[in-house]
C-alpha cells in the first residue's frame, strides 16, 4: 500500500508541475520534459517519509520470503550469486569445457 501512495504522490507532483509550468508558458515537449523534472525533484525533498515506508515494505516482503523459503532456497541463491560473479563455488567439481570427452566423435569427420 506504501508503494501504492509513494506513486500516486508522485503523479500528483508531475501534474501540478505541469499545470503551473503551463501557466507559466512552457508548452508542447518542453511542458512534458520540465514537469517530469519538476515532479522528480519534489518528490525527492517532499516525500522521504512515503519512500522510507517503500524502502521498508520491500525490506520486509523480501525477509518474509526468505522465511518461507527456508534455507534450502538461501543456500540455492548464495550459489547461483557466486557463479554469476565469477567465483568457483567450494563444494562444486569444476569441468574446463575446453576438454572434450575421448568417446565423442568429431561431427566434421
Amino acid at each position: 500500500m506504501a508503494f501504492l501512495k509513494y506513486t500516486l504522490l508522485r503523479i500528483a507532483f508531475i501534474i501540478v508541475s505541469a499545470i503551473a509550468l503551463y501557466f507559466v508558458g512552457a508548452r508542447g515537449l518542453l511542458l512534458g520534459v520540465l514537469a517530469v523534472i519538476v515532479g522528480m525533484l519534489l518528490s525527492m525533498l517532499l516525500l522521504r517519509k512515503e519512500r522510507d515506508a517503500v524502502t521498508a515494505s520491500f525490506v520486509e516482503r523480501k525477509a518474509r520470503k526468505e522465511m518461507q523459503f527456508g534455507k534450502v532456497a538461501y543456500e540455492d541463491n548464495s550459489y547461483e550469486d557466486e557463479l554469476v560473479d565469477g567465483e568457483a563455488p567450494a563444494e562444486a567439481d569444476t569441468v574446463d569445457p575446453v576438454q572434450t570427452d575421448s568417446a565423442q566423435t568429431d561431427p566434421g569427420a
